[in-house]
């Protein structure tokens, strides 16, 4: 597609392929320097080249002037099950255009991104965007999009060792009596945590569910999404029942900022005692790890119930969600937050 304007040089709108990943590291230099995560051209080539489907559809379209690349829109692709159907789903990134080319040329380039599939997801859009994303329909569920955080240890300062170490103590009493409560309500359950992700374990991944609607997360998914990240530090910890992996939590450890962050979260079902013994390892793993703050972002009904019964303080994510889908049906369904496990591994905020 080729686009003339009076203002502009013709611009040419293509699918990306591999090869342009250096046009695309000038093009971010020249206009986003000040954005590492778009400067970093391993990170670009393991979020789009090396995405699962990327051999079928290279995930990334651009605006090509003839001489260089003047934006650019990649997607996320994953399949999407609402209820017994699954479909195609889309979620766009990296959208971000040369400030010559903005209008009807980065219209274009965000409408492409939205017929690749049949469902669209969009989070962490900047206040630039938003306009854009509320134009094209897409129904916001932010408020019901929530950031959980626990604070594993705090700092003691000399007017409050005493108020502090009795902080400490109630959350670690606290977390230990729900670990019983979940041994008790949960029996023959074990724990495995590793670093490395077991693909022998992955394998019926792809059917479990919390709920309705999220994304089907096969062992191709999670390997790539996790265990081939160039920036996670991703530690996997398991529920098993017997020699059976019923239940998987992803956490990412940050060392620099001491802060455990929850990715992923994928069960047989959701089941709470079984769901708050796994989360409350991840705690007590990530303490052990060094961390001091456990985090996670989530639109999940089961996680809300037990991450409230945890103690983690709840506010309304910063990084927003929206959904666009043309079937009048299916929206109805998609809409409805009550159905939803969506967490911030869903997203490439990390």
């Amino acid at each position: 597609m080729t686009i003339h304007s009076a203002s502009t040089p013709a611009i040419t709108l293509r699918r990306a392929t591999h090869a342009d990943a250096m046009q695309l590291v000038e093009f971010y230099a020249r206009h986003f320097a000040d954005r590492p995560r778009l400067n970093d051209t391993a990170l670009w080539t393991w979020e789009f080249a090396a995405q699962p489907s990327a051999a079928e559809n290279f995930p990334f379209f651009v605006l090509d002037s003839g001489e260089r690349i003047e934006g650019g829109i990649g997607y996320l692709r994953f399949d999407w099950h609402a209820g017994a159907q699954t479909i195609a789903a889309v979620h766009p990134v990296n959208y971000f255009v040369n400030p010559n080319y903005k209008g009807l040329h980065a219209l274009r380039l965000f409408r492409t991104a939205l017929s690749e599939a049949p469902l669209v997801l969009g989070s962490y859009v900047s206040d630039s965007a938003m306009p854009l994303v509320k134009r094209s329909g897409f129904s916001d569920l932010s408020r019901h999009y929530f950031a959980y955080h626990f604070s594993l240890r705090r700092a003691a300062t000399a007017t409050g060792k005493l108020r502090n170490a009795a902080l400490v103590l109630s959350r670690r009493v606290w977390l230990a009596g729900v670990r019983t409560g979940a041994r008790l309500r949960a029996p023959k359950i074990h724990y495995h945590s590793t670093d490395r992700l077991d693909l022998t374990w992955l394998e019926n991944t792809k059917s479990w569910r919390l709920s309705n609607c999220g994304i089907v997360k096969d062992a191709a998914y999670l390997t790539w999404r996790y265990a081939a990240s160039p920036v996670l530090n991703c530690h996997y910890i398991w529920q098993l029942r017997g020699d059976a992996p019923i239940a998987l939590a992803v956490l990412h450890l940050d060392p620099t900022r001491r802060e455990a962050v929850l990715l992923d979260c994928l069960a047989v079902n959701d089941d709470f005692w079984r769901l708050a013994g796994l989360i409350s390892r991840t705690m007590l793993h990530a303490r052990r790890a060094g961390a001091q703050l456990w985090t996670t972002h989530a639109l999940s009904a089961p996680l809300d119930r037990v991450l409230r019964a945890l103690g983690c303080a709840r506010r309304q994510s910063p990084f927003g969600l929206s959904v666009l889908c043309a079937d009048e049906r299916l929206r109805a369904q998609i809409t409805d937050p009550r159905h939803w496990h969506f967490m911030v591994g869903d997203t490439d905020v990390y």
